[in-house]
């Protein structure tokens, strides 16, 4: 499983963004960036994706009721996912995990690297 790059935006300062090819599961490092973090998704494949933020299992008791996320995104649409809120998705690892898969929660049928993916935060 491996890191999105973060992209932190400032006020004024122009920022480039570069999307990263999906994997099937990858994490977006949330140290220090509690609840201001934007998932950006491109899904350049002929098949639609579910994309699933997932509740981390060593959450509290008073988050049981809060499970993951999932967004479906069809063939050639963008959408954007967010702010993620560190206190119900971030680990003990301080990481979000994002996983790709069809919208029954199985494997990708199609090309899991055609569906494009930018995390992107707002400095404080």
């Amino acid at each position: 499983m491996a890191d999105l790059t973060l992209h932190v935006l400032s006020r004024n300062t122009a920022v480039e963004i570069t999307e990263e090819n999906g994997a099937a599961s990858q994490t977006i490092p949330m140290t220090g960036y509690p609840d201001n973090v934007f998932l950006s998704v491109r899904n350049t494949d002929e098949a639609a994706a579910t994309i699933t933020i997932s509740a981390p299992s060593n959450r509290g008791a008073w988050q049981s009721d809060l499970g993951d996320l999932t967004q479906a995104v069809a063939e050639n649409e963008e959408f954007v996912i967010g702010p993620l809120d560190g206190a119900r998705f971030k680990d003990g690892s301080e990481d979000i995990t994002v996983t790709i898969t069809d919208a029954d929660g199985t494997e990708y049928s199609g090309t899991v690297t055609n569906v494009k993916l930018a995390a992107v935060v707002q400095a404080k």
